[in-house]
Parts: C-alpha cells; sequence; structure tokens
C-alpha cells in the first residue's frame, strides 16, 4: 500500500504542475490507477487484518471517510472561491489531496503487512506474529490464554490456516479457476448484487443534486446551503453501519434498502411525470446539459426531499453492506481474486451510467425513472433469494469432499464435491487426514469394520468408495498428519466404545448444522 500512495502523490504532481491538457490527462489517468487500487486493497486488507466481531464496522469507516472527504473538498472550495479564482482553486484542491497521503505513507509503514499475503509466501511465524498480536489486543486474559495454548498446540502454520481456511492451503486460485465450477456461484452472485446496486443509477442521480435543484428554482447561495446539507446527512447517517452493522443480518438490510430505493424511484417517477412542467426549447440552455422540466414550490420540496432521503439509504445501508456481503461470500481462496473482478466491473458500470444517465434524462425524462424501477424491483427480488453471509462458517469448496472422488485437480488441490454433512452415520468412526505435504491431501473415512492394515493405499481407496458412506470431513488441524504408518497407528487407538464417540459426535453434528446456515 505504500506503493499506492507514492503512485497517488505522482498523480498529483503532474496535475498540479501541468501547463497543457496533456499533462493534466496524464495526471488524471495516474490518479485513476491510485483511486483503483485504493479500492480493491484497502477492503480486503481490512478483512484480512481485523477480527469477526469488526470487520463491517472498519470497511464502514472507509465509506465514512469518503463521504467525509466529499464534504470536507466542498467546504474548501466554498472557502476558498471567495478569495481565488477557478484556475488557482483547482492547483489549491490538488495541494490539499497531498496532505493525507503524507499521513498515509507514514501510518503505512506502521502497520503489519496482510497475515494471509505473509503465509501466502510461507512466512508463518511473521503471520502467526500478527496475528497473535490482533487476537490478544483488547481481549481478556483468558483469551490472551487460549490464542497461545492454540498456537503453541497447532505450530505457526497450521494456526493460521485455521484463521483463514477450512483446507490446508490458503493461497489465492487463478483467474481461470475463479470461473471454474468450484467459484462461479460466488462470482456470479457478487457480478448481480453488483449491477442492481450500481444500475439504480442511486450515485448519478446524486451527482446531479445541482440540476435537480435548478429545476426545483433554487439557485446561488441557496443551492450550496441545500449541497451542505445533504453532505452533512451524508456524513451523519454514514456513522449508523460503523455502530450496528456487525449485528444486522446482511440479507435483511439488503432487502430493506432496496425496498427504500424501490419507493424513493417510482416516486421520483410519478413526480416527473405528472407534476413537471416541460421547459419550451426556446428557454433550455444550449450548451451545457439540464433537466428539461421544471417544479413549482410545493413538488419541489418533495424532490429534494427524496432525493436527500435516497442519498442517506444508498450510503447507510446499500453500499456497505452490499460490498461486506460480497467480500464475505467469497470463499477463502477465492476472495482476493473475486474482490478485482468486482471493483473492476463497478468502476465499469459506473462508467457506463455516468456516460449515459444526462443523454437518457434529457430524453426521457421521467420515463427513465420507469426503467430504473423496474430493476429496482428485480434487485429486490434478487436480493430476497441471497443467502445469509453473517457468522457463516467458511467451507472452502476447494476441500469440503465427498468421499467417493480422490482425484487430484491441475492445481495439485482434490477435485471433488461439496459433502452432504446431513447424511453420516454417527456411530461411525473419526475422518482422517493422510498427508505427504500441503499440497495433496487425502480425506478419507474408514469403516469401523474394515481391516485394512497390509493393504495398499490404492486398495484402500478403493474399498472406501466402494462403501458409499458420506461422512463429515474433519478440520486439517483437528486430525492428525503423518504418514500410512501413523494412520493406521491412529486408527488401533480410535477403535473405543461406542460411548466414547459422543465427542466425535458432537462435533460432526455442528459442522452439520454450519453446513446447513449455508
Amino acid at each position: 500500500m505504500e506503493s499506492l500512495s507514492v503512485i497517488w502523490i505522482i498523480g498529483i504532481i503532474f496535475a498540479f504542475i501541468s501547463d497543457t491538457i496533456t499533462m493534466l490527462i496524464i495526471g488524471k489517468i495516474i490518479n485513476g490507477i491510485a483511486i483503483g487500487m485504493a479500492f480493491v486493497t484497502i477492503p480486503i486488507y481490512q478483512y484480512e487484518i481485523i477480527p469477526v466481531q469488526n470487520r463491517g464496522r472498519i470497511l464502514s469507516i472507509f465509506i465514512f471517510s469518503c463521504a467525509l472527504g466529499n464534504l470536507f473538498i466542498y467546504v474548501i472550495r466554498l472557502i476558498s472561491e471567495r478569495f481565488l479564482n477557478e484556475s488557482k482553486y483547482s492547483r489549491l484542491f490538488w495541494a490539499i489531496e497531498v496532505i493525507p497521503l503524507v499521513f498515509a505513507a507514514t501510518f503505512i509503514a506502521f502497520i503489519p503487512e496482510s497475515p494471509k499475503w505473509l503465509a501466502a509466501n510461507c512466512e508463518w511465524t511473521s503471520a502467526a506474529d500478527v496475528l497473535e498480536s490482533i487476537e490478544v489486543k483488547n481481549s481478556s486474559i483468558l483469551k490472551r490464554r487460549k490464542t497461545k495454548e492454540d498456537r503453541i498446540r497447532l505450530g505457526d502454520k497450521h494456526y493460521v490456516i485455521k484463521k483463514y481456511s477450512t483446507g490446508v492451503c490458503i493461497k489465492s486460485c487463478s483467474i481461470n479457476g475463479l470461473f471454474g465450477k468450484k467459484y462461479i456461484k460466488e462470482v456470479c452472485r457478487g457480478i448481480l448484487l453488483l449491477f442492481f446496486v450500481d444500475f439504480t443509477s442511486t450515485s448519478k442521480i446524486l451527482e446531479s443534486l445541482d440540476y435537480i435543484c435548478q429545476s426545483c428554482q433554487i439557485m446561488g447561495e441557496s443551492l450550496k446551503t441545500v449541497t451542505i446539507f445533504s453532505l452533512l446527512m451524508r456524513v451523519l447517517f454514514a456513522t449508523a453501519p460503523i455502530l450496528i452493522i456487525d449485528m444486522m443480518r446482511r440479507k435483511d438490510v439488503l432487502v430493506f434498502g432496496m425496498f427504500l430505493t424501490t419507493i424513493v424511484i417510482i416516486s421520483y417517477m410519478i413526480l416527473f411525470l405528472g407534476f413537471s412542467i416541460p421547459i419550451p426549447k426556446s428557454e433550455q440552455p444550449s450548451l451545457d446539459w439540464a433537466m428539461r422540466v421544471v417544479f413549482y414550490p410545493e413538488k419541489a420540496s418533495v424532490v429534494l426531499a427524496l432525493t436527500v432521503f435516497l442519498d442517506v439509504v444508498y450510503y447507510s445501508m446499500l453500499v456497505p453492506t452490499c460490498w461486506l456481503y460480497i467480500i464475505e461470500t467469497f470463499s477463502t481462496s477465492s476472495r482476493i481474486k473475486g474482490w478485482v473482478v468486482i471493483m473492476s466491473l463497478h468502476w465499469l458500470f459506473e462508467a457506463c451510467t455516468s456516460l449515459s444517465f444526462s443523454f437518457l434524462m434529457e430524453e426521457l425524462n421521467g420515463w427513465l425513472f420507469l426503467i430504473i424501477s423496474f430493476i429496482c424491483l428485480g434487485g429486490l427480488f434478487f436480493t430476497t433469494q441471497l443467502e445469509e453471509t453473517k457468522g457463516k462458517f467458511e467451507f472452502d469448496p476447494e476441500f469440503i469432499m465427498k468421499e467417493s472422488q480422490y482425484e487430484l485437480s491441475d492445481d495439485k488441490t482434490l477435485s471433488a464435491q461439496p459433502a452432504n454433512l446431513k447424511c453420516f452415520d454417527e456411530s461411525s468412526s473419526s475422518n482422517y487426514v493422510s498427508s505427504r505435504g500441503s499440497k495433496n491431501i487425502r480425506n478419507l473415512t474408514v469403516p469401523q469394520d474394515s481391516n485394512i492394515k497390509g493393504k495398499p493405499f490404492n486398495s484402500f481407496k478403493k474399498s472406501v468408495k466402494e462403501s458409499n458412506i458420506s461422512k463429515p470431513i474433519m478440520n486439517p488441524w483437528e486430525t492428525p498428519y503423518g504418514s500410512m504408518e501413523s494412520f493406521l497407528n491412529n486408527e488401533k487407538l480410535n477403535q473405543q466404545p461406542a460411548n466414547a464417540s459422543n465427542g466425535n459426535v458432537t462435533v460432526t453434528k455442528k459442522l452439520a448444522d454450519a453446513y446447513n446456515r449455508l
């Protein structure tokens, strides 16, 4: 992230010293790259570094900071325009951007690297140190002791794996793998949710606040007052998700937010089609874009109130919850690549709506809101079909498997389908993992009545396939590691009376309940 700050500062310098259009465009392109990298990097870093119970809060702080920055810049504009002309104000605006970036670049030097990135680069001790420092900070003495005991018992490597994955590998999948059968459902769900949120065109309506005010016959100082009020409400209500989003069900917030957005858009359509007055072409501005209708004072107040309310709903409910849901819906190995794809599409959708909204608004007037209303209704129906992700137990589809498949895929992991955890024999023995390295894992289920001693490994696999018994796969950190000989020794130790397996039955029931909640 230090390189991100440097790139951003370089873009600002280009814009600040620009004396030609070419240099200004170059500076803006560099700034755009930096902003795109920030929206990709920061939410993922926050998700990986922050404890589960505070992830939504920290992500909401990022969105709140963006809203606060918009208010700050607008206030600076109001103050400086009394003393500076437009050219000098533009340079001041770019210079002010450097201040938070310098602080950020300095602060980044003191924050830890992402534990998952460290682990993916085999720096297990450093990753475990960072995770332990996160877990023990502001926690009770009992929690600190348990964290230290877990690390000693599991070792650095599996202590980190336990925090990030149900599998034995936490490396990210490839882009090709992201669109394979293992992750395509997660990707499609995230893309569709993003599509419905972006194509409600809420952000474009809010960006058109000046033109909406003009159609409501609000000019001059009154226009500045309305803008300040709208930004203040955005900042004020953006604090709400910081306080409560981690306690709320993501699906409920999305459904309610989409419902309110649909109501507002339908109200816009009614007002624009039924209560607006078209402007004669002779009175329309020829150079600048503007809305081709005006409202009388009574209806103008309703339009402005709906606009401010839409702003509040969008930034306090839809955006933070949508981002949090999308990040949570990805499994461990697909999250980074998936978020990169989602953010890339987000900026593509934003560009499309920015280019088309003003043209469509000019040509279609209120009928545009009819089209958006259908999109909102589709989004409302889609959100009602979503699965809840709050408290989601991160089963990774690359490692939760049926016993009927043991083939290795091209990426050296077992290729199999998610196991049906509802079908298992409670009196059966536990599952074991036999491994010769973290990249080549065999998840096996052993019937109690089987006698495998002296049989080759392949014939044992065949007997397991033929048994056709479906049992849940235990987490790798809860099972012994070692060679086939170690596996057989542990199998002997596990031959206990039926009443001694109650603990294993309890664990399997918890796994089944967790999987059913998905």
